[in-house]
């Protein structure tokens, strides 16, 4: 890449802009220009005013002199899936089909809607058995869009569209060094950690923090004396407000700030300090995570050096914290390897590693594609083009209208057809309401005569299959009974078992889980002894289902031999 590009990189804060040419590896760098980015107009990458946008980004283009007429975007968003993934050891120009064909089975979502890129992570070696390591990306199309959009705004032709992991890995690989090194790139409101070995990316992870809870926590203590974030990123680079560590009892200084004199003042400012320092926590913790995790996949290898950049590496005192809260020597990426800056590209050469991700997208752009020809007409259309395309608009909206006009016509007399029609056929609405009513009433009706019936209404159909079953030489003395349970008193003499007994209840389809509750053995001088026994057991649902379906009028009044004294829901009958 030649020629000069314009490179752009949005942040949730500011917006990087770096003009580029790439000859023979080496990025050379024209101008670096950082502007606040407009509220309002992006949201998690997603460009949602282009127009004012492209304002604000065509005078900073003025202001900076830059007429570069090519532009590079490189998306940061939480929208942006990706998963890494092994295939077989390839040449480089197969790799694409490849992904292609098996992308509906990297991403769980529909595919139409994204548009699928990926660049190499590594490439692994396990004796003959040689693959490739990729980090695969689905980015939103609606979202890739959007900057074909404000290229269109801008009158711009789209040179490539890349993810900012892709574009922070081409720069921070030539200036972490040989052996295995982790490079943290802390932005406004997300945190890039690479883990290199050798130039190889062994693993990537984009995390949801970065420096603006530090910044926030700074314009919340009154004891900062600041406003607006520029403010307090200036007081961040210029003052040790971050402490070495988390922990405030192990920070130096804080013996000497309880005998001071002052002592609220300082103690105010000590506890302002520790809060602007936990801000920071979380990418910490992040980073301790990820290492973990390699350090479980890949005992054998040992991390020893931990290289800051972007806007969080330049705060006074985070190169120490990470230090001492890791294990590892922190160093910031200062002195960038690999990259020309032309004389005054940098308004302050101390921000040149912010500008890495912005830089990084002109190297080896990974390019997101949407399939739209229309948008992709658009962004390359000139003065010229355009009011060629809006001639054509013009005749065609023409069309459109008079169509339209026609389809009207029709569609009003199809309109007016289908109201004759339902005019017509009112009275199958009046039926249909009745039926309606006439159905609630019914179901209530049923539902309230359902409620009253129960299994006692054919106690006499228990009764009959109790003569049938039972041994004649069986006395049924008691009956008690309620809807569900039923408690039998027997008598027998000890000639039938009791064993037999139950095997002839068992047979009476009504009577389920049958026990025996108690039994008494009586003596007579004159006869033979006697066995009284109380039998529990309840109806089987089966049968109080048929009990209940079973029509009232068809009752058998016929006697039973047994004397009925009380029936009610809870039931007495004595029987000899």
């Amino acid at each position: 890449m030649a020629k000069r590009v314009l490179s752009i990189e949005i942040g949730a804060r500011s917006t990087k802009l770096s003009e580029v040419s790439y000859i023979k590896g080496t990025p050379n760098v024209h101008k670096c220009v950082s502007i606040p980015t407009p509220q309002g107009a992006v949201e998690d990458g997603y460009i949602r005013d282009k127009n004012m946008f492209a304002t604000v980004l065509r005078q900073a283009l003025a202001d900076a002199n830059i007429k570069t007429r090519e532009v590079i975007f490189t998306v940061n968003s939480t929208k942006v899936a990706n998963r890494e993934v092994l295939i077989p050891a390839v040449k480089e120009q197969t790799i694409k089909s490849i992904v292609m064909n098996q992308a509906t089975e990297y991403f769980p979502i529909d595919i139409s809607e994204y548009t699928i890129s990926y660049y190499i992570l590594s490439r692994v070696s396990n004796g003959k058995d040689k693959q490739i390591k990729l980090l695969v990306l689905a980015a939103p199309v609606n979202l890739i869009r959007g900057y074909y959009g404000l290229a269109d705004a801008l009158e711009m032709q789209v040179e490539s569209i890349d993810y900012i992991g892709n574009s922070y890995f081409q720069i921070a690989k030539k200036q972490v060094g040989q052996g295995v090194s982790i490079a943290v790139h802390i932005n406004e409101n997300s945190s890039i950690i690479n883990i290199i070995e050798n130039e190889s990316l062994m693993l990537q992870r984009i995390i949801p923090y970065g420096a603006n809870g530090v910044i926030e926590a700074v314009q919340k203590h009154s004891t900062f004396k600041v406003t607006t974030s520029e403010e307090a990123v200036s007081l961040l680079c210029r003052e040790k407000i971050i402490n070495h560590q988390f922990d405030l009892a192990k920070e130096d200084g804080v013996t000497y700030a309880v005998a001071s004199e002052g002592y609220e003042k300082i103690m105010k400012e000590a506890r302002a300090r520790e809060d602007v320092t936990q801000a920071f926590k979380f990418v910490v913790s992040n980073v301790i995570r990820v290492l973990d995790y390699f350090s479980s996949k890949n005992p054998e290898k040992k991390i020893s050096f931990i290289h800051l950049s972007g806007i969080g590496s330049r705060f006074m005192g985070v190169a120490q914290l990470f230090h001492n809260e890791l294990g590892l020597d922190a160093k910031k990426m200062e002195d960038l390897f690999s990259i020309r800056f032309d004389k005054n590209a940098l308004a302050n050469p101390a921000e040149s590693s912010e500008f890495l991700a912005c830089i990084g997208a002109c190297v080896k752009p990974i390019g997101f594609e949407i399939h739209d020809d229309k948008m992709k007409a658009g962004n390359r259309g000139t003065t010229k083009g355009v009011m060629l395309g809006a001639s054509a608009c013009m005749i065609l909206t023409t069309g459109l209208i008079l169509v339209s006009v026609f389809a009207n016509i029709g569609y009003a007399a199809k309109k007016r057809q289908l109201e004759n029609d339902i005019a017509s056929r009112s009275s199958v609405e009046v039926i249909y309401n009745e039926y309606n009513k006439v159905l609630a009433d019914y179901n209530t009706l049923a539902g309230v005569y359902d409620s009253t019936r129960n299994a006692n209404e054919n106690l006499d159909k228990l009764i009959g299959e109790l003569e049938e079953k039972l041994p004649k030489a069986v006395s049924v003395t008691a009956l008690s009974i309620t809807d569900t349970n039923v408690s039998l008193t027997i008598t027998l003499d000890k000639t039938i078992t009791v064993a037999k007994l139950l095997m002839q209840l068992q047979q009476i389809d009504c009577l389920d889980k049958i026990s025996i509750d108690s039994t008494n053995t009586s003596d007579v001088d004159d006869g033979p002894a006697t066995v009284s026994i109380i039998v529990n057991a309840v109806y089987t649902q089966d049968a109080f289902d048929k009990l209940v379906d079973t029509d009232s009028g068809s009752v058998d009044n016929e006697a039973t031999g047994a004397e009925t004294t009380e029936q009610s829901d809870n039931t007495e009958v004595s029987a000899e």
